[in-house]
């Protein structure tokens, strides 16, 4: 039987984090709000952390009136990101979807069709330091990643168009303001998709 593919959206386990709450008492359905997951794994998938490191950054922002506090859970997420990680499981999991995406294949893919795999497959942090030739993003960047991808509230795969465009277009350098104004106009036309973000850069170019 074929490895399947974990889709971005659904790499934090929930039901175990859910249970973990449960654990130090702490209400699960006021922290795991529908916009609560979304943050959760925006996180997890920007700075490619594992469901452990997730749940210290949960606990962490969850205060003493059991509130959720999105920005300390961001912070957090940038700081263990920052620290020392075990990057073995992580190699071997891309390793997995590699070889996953490699025996679906029926037939040659196109040099658009393999891009867009690979932005459909990578953490806009990946994404960031492929574009760096491999040198570690710093953690402003990062912040600023972070911050543009809550607040317009784009899906990994989108932010990946976007941080690849802005960098090809500004000389390697991330601008906020750059990427708060596409990010804006991508979230009022509800972006969803590595190919829509594709086709919407191409299509306003000039406008940008």
């Amino acid at each position: 039987q074929e490895a399947k593919e974990v889709p971005m959206e659904e790499k934090v386990d929930f039901e175990w984090l859910g249970q973990i709450l449960k654990q130090r008492m702490l209400p699960v359905e006021k922290i795991l709000t529908a916009k609560g997951k979304t943050l959760i794994n925006q996180m997890a998938v920007l700075y490619h952390l594992t469901n452990q490191e997730i749940e210290k950054a949960l606990i962490w922002s969850i205060n003493e009136e059991k509130d959720f506090l999105f920005n300390e859970f961001k912070e957090a997420c940038l700081y263990i990101s920052g620290g020392e990680k075990q990057h073995i499981a992580l190699n071997i999991a891309s390793e997995k979807q590699k070889i996953s995406v490699q025996q679906t294949r029926k037939a040659p893919k196109s040099r658009e069709e393999r891009f867009i795999e690979m932005l459909e497959r990578k953490s806009p942090k990946e994404v960031l330091e492929d574009l760096a030739d491999g040198n570690q993003a710093s953690q402003q960047d990062l912040k600023i990643i972070s911050d543009v991808m809550t607040s317009q509230g784009l899906n990994p795969g989108v932010m990946n168009v976007l941080i690849h465009y802005v960098l090809l277009k500004t000389d390697m350098k991330l601008s906020r303001s750059y990427l708060e104004k596409i990010a804006s106009h991508w979230a009022r036309k509800n972006v969803k998709s590595v190919r829509q973000a594709m086709t919407l850069a191409k299509s306003e170019n000039k406008k940008y």
